[in-house]
């Protein structure tokens, strides 16, 4: 066997040994370690987006609450009063409320008043 062929088998040799021990240390170590960064990131990003969720939804139940005392949409309930919507069920309401929906319901599941109204546009619906 000649020197050049000697010179290339060892070439090609160490050339396959250093491209699978590559492919070891990056499957092994490198990937492992990116799939458990990806997986804390999305854990982290999961926790913020319920914190967030919970967070406006418990501002949503402090509106409801306030609405829900309010003597004068009691009344509207009773006697569905049109100066009372008019004067306080405006969509300026619901921009500042951030609010998509919102519906009015008496004691007998009944609807009294239902409002859309699109916050992206910020026009009603």
């Amino acid at each position: 066997m000649s020197i050049t062929k000697k010179t290339l088998l060892v070439v090609g040799s160490l050339l396959i040994v250093i491209i699978l021990l590559l492919v070891f240390y990056f499957r092994f170590f490198v990937l492992t370690d990116y799939l458990n960064l990806e997986e804390q990131y999305l854990t982290k990003n999961i926790e913020q987006s319920l914190k967030v969720l919970n967070n406006r939804s418990n501002s949503m139940f402090a509106t409801s609450q306030d609405w829900a005392n309010w003597d004068d949409t009691h009344n509207y309930i009773s006697d569905v009063n049109q100066a009372y919507a008019d004067s306080n069920l405006s969509y300026f309401d619901y921009a500042n409320l951030k609010l998509n929906f919102f519906a009015l319901i008496d004691n007998n599941e009944n609807i009294k008043y239902i409002g859309l109204f699109d916050l992206k546009n910020n026009t009603p619906r």
